[in-house]
């Protein structure tokens, strides 16, 4: 599916229905298991981790790759300052970067549930949170607004990932 176009049902259902004849049982089963998640997919809500990585809670993170150096830099430099005594400045660097780890292994595992290729914008207002993508012009929608996905095909979203 990456780099796919989300789509009605019917049209997906009907485009992969040209290959049943081409696979054998095995490959049929798995094609069937695709039409099923997509139809699953369809049905549910779109949520903003969808966008852009989020944690559990649905909470976006930063890229630490992009914000977070200067952050623990930050961090470093006012626990010398405040004279941290608990530990010595090894155990100080230690515990910053066992931190950056986590926090690289969470966006990572965030990136990976992302479903949707793109630069998306977020954005919070008395209405909600909007995103945005900037590779399809105006393309916006506020999450909790749209029902399902279904109501999202034809708009040109594309997969990021097989799914």
């Amino acid at each position: 599916m990456k780099g796919q176009e989300l789509t009605p049902l019917e049209d997906w259902v009907l485009e992969g229905a040209e290959f049943f004849r081409k696979f054998e049982q095995t490959e049929l089963f798995e094609l069937v298991e695709e039409f099923f998640y997509y139809a699953k997919l369809l049905k549910s809500t779109p949520k903003l981790g969808d966008f852009i990585p989020c944690d559990e809670d649905g909470n976006p993170l930063s890229n630490p790759k992009e914000s977070d150096e200067y952050q623990w830099d930050v961090i470093h430099e006012q626990l010398k300052n405040e004279g941290y005594r608990e530990g010595s400045e090894e155990e100080v660097c230690k515990m910053i970067e066992e931190g950056k780890e986590r926090h690289l292994k969470a966006y990572q595992e965030a990136e990976q549930r992302v479903l949707w290729k793109g630069e998306w914008v977020v954005h919070k207002d008395e209405r909600g949170v909007q995103v945005r993508n900037l590779d399809l012009g105006n393309f916006s929608l506020f999450i909790g607004e749209v029902k399902t996905y279904s109501d999202l095909t034809n708009k040109g979203l594309i997969f990021k990932r097989d799914l």
